[in-house]
């Protein structure tokens, strides 16, 4: 198998991500990036971060489904992957977080007070394995920039609220991208080998678990209240976009 070209830079970030960990410019751009992100409002940064929440990363999937149905099987691989990965590196690694290595008044917290566990940022990876099964093979256009804006933004919300480290940041968005590259090329496999009748079934069994998901995602503790309305209006539409996705195929059989 002959590696994509993001596949040796999420390698070298990966890389990059280590050699910061072990530096002391980590704590002087972390407390430089979150002084910094002050100027915009904690709801903002609670918003942009529960996007990198695993429950919440399930309701933009759903928004997925019309134009990229398969990567409901490639995310639904990278969720196990990628959480494996992640609290493996997490256990071994046993880096304490900016609350667990400095004194909290050193700094702006959102949200819950986390000490432990910091390297690398689970957000982080969730918000970039879904870029990397969403954007499998195709072209990078208008809609893949701002995904990777939104991504991007993921990392950046978890310094801003006091949560993880620069090198966290950037250990989580490779992982997250090797994982969801990965997973998505297994998945789009898998569905080759079925028949156009098992294809269809297994996305639409998918979809009818992501809309289940969406919906307990509504009531789901992220640990972030003032973005609470947002969780119950992405958890909204996810319910809405995997139902009216699973109507339109139903409807379709129904006129054939």
């Amino acid at each position: 198998m002959k590696w994509p070209k993001s596949l040796w830079f999420a390698i070298a970030v990966l890389l990059a991500a280590v050699a910061l960990q072990a530096n002391p410019m980590n704590k002087d751009l972390f407390l430089g990036l979150n002084s910094w992100s002050m100027v915009l409002p904690d709801a903002i940064w609670s918003c942009w971060t529960l996007l990198g929440d695993t429950w919440m990363v399930l309701t933009v999937l759903a928004l997925c489904l019309w134009w990229q149905p398969q990567a409901l099987l490639g995310f639904a691989l990278a969720v196990p992957l990628g959480g494996a990965v992640s609290r493996l590196t997490k256990v071994l690694t046993q880096m304490p977080r900016p609350a667990g290595a400095m004194e909290p008044s050193q700094f702006h917290i959102i949200g819950p007070v986390l000490e432990f566990h910091s390297f690398p940022s689970g957000h982080t990876l969730s918000a970039f394995a879904l870029l990397a099964v969403v954007m499998a093979g195709r072209r990078w256009g208008l809609w893949a920039w701002v995904g990777l804006m939104l991504a991007m933004g993921v990392g950046l919300s978890r310094i801003a609220v006091g949560a993880h480290w620069p090198a966290d940041v950037l250990a989580g968005a490779a992982l997250g991208w090797v994982c969801g590259t990965f997973t998505r090329a297994w998945g789009d496999q898998w569905l080759k080998r079925q028949s156009p009748e098992q294809h269809e079934r297994t996305l639409q069994a998918l979809a009818w678990v992501c809309m289940a998901l969406c919906a307990w995602a509504y009531r789901v503790d992220t640990l972030y209240p003032l973005a609470r309305e947002f969780q119950m209006m992405l958890a909204c539409a996810g319910v809405l976009s995997c139902a009216l996705w699973l109507w339109r195929g139903r409807a379709g059989h129904a006129r054939h």
